[in-house]
Order: C-alpha cells, then sequence, then structure tokens
C-alpha cells in the first residue's frame, strides 16, 4: 500500500513540476515579441503582432539597445523588467490581446505604457559616455570617419525659423547635390545651446547615408564648451554597433 502511495505522490508532483514548466501562451508570446524586436526580425514580429504591419517601422525605428527579463503575468498582458547602460531598470506591462484566439501584441498600448513608465527617469550620470580628447573619429556606415567640417543652414517653417546642423567627414560642395558621398552626422536635435548630456528619443542625432538613409542614434552623450572667442567646442560620443561609433570633438563656428 505504501508503495502505491508513493507512487501516486511521485506522479502528481511529476504533472505540477511540468505544468509549472511549461510557458504560458501570454509569456510564450510576449518573450518572443521582445526577442525578435531585438533582434530585428521582421518576420518574428509579424507573428506576435496585432497589427503585423507594425512589424516594418519596428525594425527600422529601433534605436535603442537593452537587456529585458519577462516577469510574469498581470490582468493587461506580462511584466517586464527592462535594463540599459547609465538608466535605472523600469518595469513595464506588455499589452496583449486576443486576435482569432490567439494571444497578440498591443505595439501601440505597449509603447504607451512603457512610456508612462519611463516618464521622469533620469540617467545615473550627467555624461554615461567618455569622450576622447581628439579630432571626433570612428567609423559610420562601417566607414573610416574623421571630422572636416560642418554646415548650417536655416530652415524657414512659415511660423518658426530652425537650424540645420550637419557634421562632414569630407571637403565637399554641401550645395551640389551628390557632392557629398561619405556618411555625415546631422547634430540639430541636440540642444547645442546648453550643456548638453545624454541622448535621449528626443534629443538625438541621425547618421545620413547617401543618398537617403537616415539612421537615428538615441544613446550616446555630448558636451558643450563655450570657448573664450565665441566659439563652441563640441565634444560627442556613441558606439550604436560595430559599425557607427564615434568619440571627439570639433569646433562649431557658425552659430
Amino acid at each position: 500500500m505504501k508503495n502505491k502511495q508513493y507512487l501516486s505522490i511521485w506522479l502528481v508532483s511529476l504533472f505540477l513540476i511540468a505544468g509549472c514548466s511549461q510557458l504560458s501562451d501570454s509569456v510564450r508570446v510576449t518573450t518572443a515579441f521582445w526577442q525578435a524586436f531585438n533582434e530585428n526580425d521582421k518576420q518574428g514580429l509579424e507573428a506576435v503582432l496585432k497589427a503585423p504591419k507594425d512589424a516594418e517601422f519596428l525594425v527600422k525605428g529601433k534605436s535603442t539597445h537593452f537587456d529585458y527579463e519577462v516577469l510574469g503575468e498581470v490582468a493587461e498582458g506580462v511584466e517586464v523588467k527592462f535594463s540599459r547602460f547609465c538608466y535605472p531598470d523600469v518595469i513595464a506591462s506588455t499589452i496583449l490581446v486576443d486576435v482569432a484566439g490567439e494571444k497578440k501584441v498591443d505595439f501601440m498600448a505597449t509603447f504607451r505604457a512603457q512610456m508612462a513608465a519611463m516618464k521622469g527617469v533620469s540617467t545615473t550620470k550627467k555624461y554615461c559616455y567618455d569622450f576622447n580628447d581628439v579630432t571626433l573619429t570612428g567609423k559610420l556606415n562601417g566607414q573610416a570617419w574623421s571630422f572636416v567640417k560642418t554646415n548650417i543652414r536655416e530652415i524657414n517653417w512659415g511660423n518658426k525659423i530652425t537650424q540645420s546642423v550637419k557634421v562632414y567627414a569630407e571637403n565637399c560642395d554641401v550645395e551640389a547635390g551628390g557632392a557629398c558621398t561619405l556618411p555625415a552626422l546631422n547634430i540639430s536635435n541636440l540642444k547645442l545651446d546648453g550643456e548638453g548630456g545624454n541622448f535621449s528619443n528626443i534629443e538625438n542625432l541621425s547618421i545620413y547615408v547617401y543618398p537617403s538613409f537616415n539612421n537615428i542614434v538615441s544613446s550616446g552623450s555630448y558636451r558643450i564648451t563655450k570657448l573664450d572667442d565665441g566659439r563652441k567646442k563640441i565634444e560627442l560620443s556613441f558606439e550604436k554597433d560595430r559599425d557607427n561609433y564615434l568619440s571627439g570633438h570639433f569646433i562649431l563656428t557658425d552659430m
């Protein structure tokens, strides 16, 4: 009799362990979504998104690297902890909905939940990235790159005038179409009238690759130093990937 009891207890325990080891649909879909997002896997994203067309935007728009840990189910979906260099950890929900009997990620609702969780979160350092004390140098689009000149032009939008600030690694005619062929930086979104700080989704720069591709960089640091003669020393430092990284400084004379 005792052997039968032990066998029954063993079978029940095995069943419970097996049941607990299987991921729920919600956790499985959430894990697949963030894995595909981090890997820029368009097909993987299409398979788990409520609106598969959002995959195209996500693959093109990803600009910030982060680590994630899927925590567990909550009423609206699954909680995920996000960790980024130089930022405190943030927990936000990945919002799931039922589509034809299957769990899918509602990207727009998930995006809003992330923005709400990250609102007011500041970096742990004023300048997260170190600046090399050299002329701005590195790689852009896999090509060796070193600062040569800047170009500033005003853009009249009718109700306001803004400045476009671009940084070049060649002494080309910026007004002649096709004359500048090396990748260039557009730093117009940085606050060049302050002291600088860290890049964000608002304060960022873009890598322009001829003839029309813009690669947004939202992780990095910049520092502004006003010189005695009125010019500004601009220091930049970022590493998006092994083909796109710069660190160093240049002098901005036209602002």
